[in-house]
C-alpha cells in the first residue's frame, strides 16, 4: 500500500478551558495520498573490531524530517572488510524500505586482524512526501530485520521512553488531531508504563544512539495479544496493569508501597519502585512475584531498567534507582533484573529527585544542586561531574542522545537568574553550549529528538531561586503568581532556536514525543503541537492540573491528573468534530468508553 502522509489547515476553535493556550489558530490533519520518493542515502561505518559473528540492525524514523535511521553491526570474516551502502529502494507495492549493506575487502590495508569482525554502521536515507510503513534491512544475502513504522504501537516501557529519557517515539503515535476521553480510571498515582505486544509490529523502541533498542518488541507475551496494557502505580500502593481500550483492571499486585513514579516494562516484567524502600519485579502477564528487594531509605524517583528489548549496554538486565535516606541523600543502586541482586551501591554526594539516564557507557544522575554525575555502569565509579552553576533549583532528569548528554535547570548567571538548558559532551563532560528559557522560567523535563531539544517551563511573575532541595516554590512569602508558560523547540548540537510559543496556561509537567508531534502537559488539559514548526494541532482541555508528562501510545494519549486520576484520550470521531466530554461527564464511571 502506499503511505499516507498529513497535510495541516486550519481548524475551528477548539474552545474549552486552555484551547487558546498558544494564541494562535488549532490545526487538525488533513489525509492525502503521496509516496515516499529517497532523495538520500549514506552510510557511514562508526566502528569494528573482533565480534562474535553476530549481526543487528535498529530502525528508528523521524516522521517531522522524512528520515530513516539504521543502526547496525554486520559480520565480516576478518579485519580485511569494512561496509558499504548496496543499495536503498522505496518499494510502491510493498510500502517498504528495502536497505542493504555489504561487507566488501578494504584497499588500504595489506595485513589485518583475522578474527571475526564486527563493523558498526549509521545508515541514513531521507525521504520527500513522507516515511515508507516498514523497512527491510538485509546484509549481503541475509534479512537482519524487518521493522513496521506506521502501525500505531505502544512500546512506552519507561518514565521517559527509554533509558536514556530522550521522552521519543519518532516511530510511534499518538493523536494528532482533536481528541475526546475514552475513559477514566481512579485510584492512579503515577503516568502508565504502555505495552502493546498484539499488532503484530516488530518496531521496538527508537530512541538515541546510546539507549537505541532492537527491532524486537520484546513483550510477546504481555497481554496475550488482547491490545493495549497500561501498568501504573495504584495511590495506595501496589502495581495494577490496566486494559488500555477500557481501563479496566487486568490484576493489581500490592506487596509494594506508593509508587516513587511510573514502573518498567522490559521482557514480559514489571519493575517497580516504592517510597518505602522496596524494589520488585513482577510478571506482566499474572502479577505474580518475580522477586523483592529492599533497599536502605526511600527511593525517590522511576526505576531506570536496561537490558531487555534489545537495548544496549555493558552491563545488560540491570534496574536502576535512586534511594535517600536520612543521612545518606542520593543513592544510587543498580540492581540485577533477574534475581533481584544488589551489583553495586554509590553515593552521590547530594539530593536526586528525578530518573537517571543510561546509555551503553555510562549512569547519568542529575543532582539538585545542578551537579551532572557519570558513573560507570559496571561498579558505579565516578568517571566525571559537572555543575551548571553555583546556585540552582527545580533541575530536571537528564537526558542523553547523538552523544550529548542534556540538563534544565534554573541557575544564576551573568545576566541573572533565569530557566536555561545546557548540553554537554556525553562522554568527556566538557560544555557544548547553553540556552536561556526566559527568567520566568522555571523548566520542565526535557525531550531529546533527533536533531530538536523540546524544552518546556512554567513561568511566575516571582522565582526565588533555591530552596536547597530543587522544588517548584521556594523562599518562603516569596510570591509565586503564575503568569502562564513557554515551550521551546532548540537545535540539539549547538542550542539555537527553532521555534518557541508561549501558553496563557502554567506548563505543569516535561513534553513527550511521539511521531511529529509534542504533547506538553497544562494546568487544565494537554497541548498537542507539531514537533517541526510548534503548530498547534490540538488542545484538550478539562478541569484538572496535569501532574506528569503525558504518554502517546497506540493511538491514545494518557494523562495522569490530579485526584489520581488516568485519563485515556482518543481522537475524535471520523469527520474530525469534538465528541467533546468533560471529566465531569465520567466521574461515576470507574472505567468504560464515553458515549
Amino acid at each position: 500500500m502506499r503511505r499516507r502522509i498529513f497535510l495541516r489547515r486550519s481548524a475551528a476553535c477548539l474552545g474549552g478551558a486552555v484551547a487558546s493556550a498558544f494564541g494562535i489558530d488549532g490545526r487538525v490533519a488533513d489525509a492525502q495520498e503521496a509516496a515516499p520518493t529517497v532523495v538520500d542515502a549514506e552510510l557511514t561505518v562508526r566502528d569494528s573490531g573482533c565480534g562474535d559473528g553476530s549481526q543487528r540492525a535498529t530502525v528508528r524514523a523521524d516522521a517531522a524530517a522524512d528520515r530513516v535511521t539504521v543502526d547496525g553491526v554486520v559480520a565480516a570474516p576478518s579485519a580485511c572488510y569494512t561496509a558499504e551502502l548496496a543499495g536503498a529502494a522505496y518499494d510502491d507495492d510493498a510500502d517498504a524500505l528495502d536497505l542493504t549493506v555489504r561487507t566488501v575487502e578494504r584497499e588500504d590495508v595489506d595485513l589485518c586482524v583475522q578474527c571475526l569482525t564486527a563493523i558498526e554502521y549509521r545508515a541514513v536515507v531521507t525521504f520527500d512526501g513522507g516515511i515508507p510503513g516498514r523497512v527491510v534491512v538485509r546484509h549481503d544475502d541475509e534479512t537482519v530485520t524487518e521493522s513496521a513504522l506506521d502501525a500505531a504501537t505502544a512500546n512506552w516501557r519507561q518514565s521517559a521512553f527509554d533509558a536514556a529519557n530522550t521522552a521519543v517515539d519518532a516511530t510511534g503515535r499518538g493523536p494528532d488531531t482533536a481528541t475526546t476521553v475514552q475513559w477514566t480510571q481512579d485510584d492512579v498515582r503515577t503516568a502508565p508504563a504502555v505495552v502493546d505486544p498484539g499488532d503484530g509490529s516488530s518496531a521496538g523502541e527508537s530512541g538515541s544512539e546510546e539507549g537505541a533498542t532492537g527491532s524486537s518488541d520484546g513483550d510477546e507475551r504481555v497481554g496475550s495479544g488482547d491490545g493495549p496494557v497500561a501498568f501504573v502505580g495504584a495511590s495506595g500502593g501496589g502495581v495494577s496493569a490496566l486494559d488500555g481500550e477500557t481501563g479496566d483492571e487486568r490484576w493489581s499486585f500490592d506487596d509494594v508501597g506508593p509508587l516513587a513514579g511510573t514502573p518498567a516494562v522490559v521482557d514480559g516484567t514489571v519493575y517497580a519502585a516504592g517510597t518505602d524502600g522496596r524494589v520488585v519485579a513482577v510478571d506482566a502477564v499474572t502479577g505474580d512475584t518475580g522477586w523483592n528487594r529492599s533497599v536502605d531509605g526511600s527511593v525517590a524517583a522511576a526505576p531506570t531498567v536496561t537490558g531487555g528489548g534489545g537495548s544496549r549496554s555493558t552491563v545488560p538486565g540491570t534496574v536502576y534507582v535512586v534511594a535517600s535516606g536520612s543521612s545518606t541523600p542520593g543513592r544510587v543502586i543498580a540492581i540485577d533484573t533477574g534475581d533481584g541482586t544488589v551489583r553495586w551501591t554509590r553515593e552521590s554526594g547530594g539530593n536526586v529527585r528525578d530518573p537517571l539516564a543510561i546509555t551503553e557507557d555510562l549512569v547519568y544522575v542529575g543532582r539538585s544542586d545542578g551537579t551532572l554525575l557519570a558513573l560507570s555502569p559496571e561498579d558505579g565509579q565516578r568517571q566525571w561531574e559537572r555543575r551548571v552553576g553555583d546556585e540552582t533549583a527545580h533541575v530536571t532528569a537528564p537526558a542523553v542522545r547523538d552523544g550529548l548528554a542534556y540538563l534544565a535547570a534554573r541557575t544564576e548567571n551573568e545576566d541573572g537568574p533565569g530557566g536555561r538548558v545546557f548540553a554537554f559532551d556525553a562522554a568527556s563532560g566538557e560544555s557544548e553550549w547553553t540556552r536561556g528559557l526566559g527568567t520566568s522560567a522555571v523548566p520542565r523535563s526535557l525531550a531529546v529528538a533527533d536533531g530538536t531539544v523540546v524544552a518546556s517551563a512554567a513561568a511566575y511573575g516571582e522565582v526565588a531561586l533555591s530552596d536547597g532541595a530543587g522544588g517548584a516554590q521556594s523562599g518562603g512569602d516569596t510570591d509565586m503568581s503564575v503568569a502562564g508558560g513557554s515551550i521551546h523547540a532548540l537545535n540539539a548540537s549547538n542550542g539555537d532556536e527553532r521555534w518557541s510559543r508561549t501558553t496563557t496556561a502554567e506548563v505543569t509537567a516535561g513534553p513527550t514525543v511521539a511521531g511529529g508531534t509534542a504533547y506538553v502537559p497544562l494546568n487544565g488539559g494537554v497541548a498537542a503541537v507539531a514537533l517541526d514548526d510548534g503548530g498547534e494541532r490540538f488542545t484538550a482541555s478539562f478541569p484538572a492540573r496535569v501532574t506528569a508528562p503525558a504518554t502517546p501510545a497506540a493511538g491514545r494519549l494518557y494523562v495522569a491528573v490530579d485526584d489520581d486520576r488516568l485519563v485515556a484520550l482518543e481522537p475524535a470521531d471520523a469527520e474530525g468534530r469534538m465528541t467533546r466530554q468533560s471529566l465531569g461527564d465520567v466521574d461515576d464511571r470507574r472505567a468504560g468508553n464515553v458515549q
